[in-house]
Order: C-alpha cells, then sequence, then structure tokens
C-alpha cells in the first residue's frame, strides 16, 4: 500500500516541473549517477530518477533550507536512497569518479561559470547548463576550461527564454572560428535561426531602443557615464538591427538605431 501511494505521489511531482525543467529532463538518458548541481527542492533530481534516466541522483545546494523540505519530500514519496540531498556549493561535495554528468539549471550565466570554473571532479564528463544571462561569459569560460559545446536551444517559461547549452569535456574544436555574435548569442542558435531565436533578438532589440529612449530624454544634465552608456546602447542596437536584417524570416522590420 505504502508504495503504490509513494508512486501516486511521484507521478503528481512530476506533474509540477515546470516547462524550462522539462527540457532539461528530456535530454538526459542512460547514466548511471547524475548529480543536480543548485538543486532547490530537488525537482529535476526526482524526475530524473522517476522516469529512469539515471538510476541515482546526487543532489547538491549551499542552502539547508531548500534541502530541508526535499528530505521532507522524497521520504514523503518514498524515494529511498535514489535521490541523495548533500550540503555544499558547486560540485564541492562530489568525490572523483561518483558521478558521470550534471545539470545546473536556472542560474545566471557567471554563477554557472564561477561552479564549472571551480572545479568539476574527474569521470563527470557531460554537464547541462540552463541560463538566463551573461551567455557570453559562460561560453568563453566553458571554452577556456576545457568543455565543447555539443547542443544549445532555447526554452520559453515563466515569462523568460532560458537558454540550455550541453557540453562534453575535451577541446571545443570549433570554437576558434566563432565570430563575437557566435559568442554573444551562440554558434548553434544563429546557424540554425529557428523563430524563437529571431523572437529573442527582436526583444532584445525594443528593450535596448527602449533604454536608449529613457537615457536620451532624461532632464537631467548629461554627464560622461550617461554619454558613454548611450554610445553602448546605440552600438548594441545597431549590432541587433545589422543581425535583424541579416536573416530574419519575419516580414516585420527591426527598430532603427537612434
Amino acid at each position: 500500500m505504502h508504495d503504490v501511494e509513494g508512486a501516486l505521489k511521484r507521478e503528481e511531482a512530476l506533474l509540477h516541473v515546470r516547462p524550462r525543467l522539462r527540457s532539461l529532463i528530456d535530454a538526459v538518458a542512460g547514466f548511471d549517477v547524475v548529480a543536480d548541481i543548485a538543486t532547490d527542492h530537488a525537482l529535476v533530481a526526482t524526475a530524473l530518477v522517476s522516469e529512469g534516466r539515471a538510476r541515482r541522483v546526487i543532489a547538491i545546494d549551499k542552502n539547508r533550507a531548500p534541502l530541508h523540505a526535499a528530505a521532507r519530500r522524497l521520504q514523503a514519496q518514498g524515494f529511498g536512497e535514489s535521490v541523495e540531498l548533500r550540503l555544499g556549493d558547486g560540485f564541492g561535495p562530489l568525490a572523483q569518479g561518483e558521478a558521470q554528468a550534471a545539470i545546473i539549471a536556472g542560474v545566471g550565466g557567471r554563477l554557472a561559470a564561477r561552479l564549472v570554473a571551480g572545479g568539476v571532479p574527474e569521470g563527470l564528463d557531460t554537464l547541462w547548463l540552463q541560463v538566463n544571462s551573461d551567455h557570453e561569459h559562460l561560453r568563453r569560460t566553458m571554452a577556456e576550461q576545457g568543455w565543447a559545446l555539443k547542443d544549445e536551444d532555447l526554452v520559453a517559461s515563466e515569462g523568460r527564454v532560458f537558454t540550455n547549452l550541453q557540453y562534453e569535456r575535451g577541446p571545443d574544436p570549433n570554437a576558434s572560428s566563432w565570430c563575437p555574435r557566435d559568442w554573444r548569442w551562440g554558434p548553434q542558435l544563429r546557424a540554425r535561426a529557428e523563430a524563437s531565436y529571431w523572437t529573442l533578438r527582436r526583444q532584445e532589440a525594443a528593450r535596448v531602443e527602449r533604454l536608449i529612449g529613457e537615457l536620451g530624454g532624461s532632464d537631467a544634465s548629461p554627464r560622461e557615464s550617461a554619454t558613454a552608456r548611450l554610445r553602448q546602447l546605440r552600438a548594441q542596437l545597431a549590432e541587433l538591427v545589422d543581425e535583424l536584417q541579416s536573416a530574419d524570416p519575419t516580414p516585420s522590420r527591426p527598430p532603427k538605431p537612434q
């Protein structure tokens, strides 16, 4: 009876997995042990085990409160030892060879870069990263740390757009040929040029244009810092407009640099 109740609770938990997390979960398959870094409430960890995508998951977070909440839920859902919770920062609590893959989901690009640069244990050769900012910084850090980009895509969730990146340990043979826009917006995303990519670039252009209007229309006397910021924003908008005009498949016109 308890096994049936636990199974029902696990299925109910899976229904509440957010689309952005689902996009990562669906990418993982065939691993013995996976690490879920910055796990929060261990939703990804429990889904990976429930769906047989990993035999065991080590879920790590530096904050005690979400781990305590996760521990209560895991016990209620009957996960036993298949999901192990550990307190710590990044990959620190992992031993060499303990896991073969890891997920870092829903964080900023600089945090993900810091966690990877802090050291990834030997034997852990596959990473899935999901970030919502500082993409260029993350891509450059991953290349510097000896990780090769295997796949990247976009997922819209919770009113935002997240970038999923899959990396394999080893030098990236393609990184030397990437142009500045590839580093900034993603070489594979630009090459595939799917509708979601153009939507994101148009949204970014509209945001930058709005910032230019707000900064340029200020009644305050223009300071040197504000003037420099305006030049930076106008250059950024010009680059976005050029990117949109180069291959945007939609007939809508991008904003003009001010």
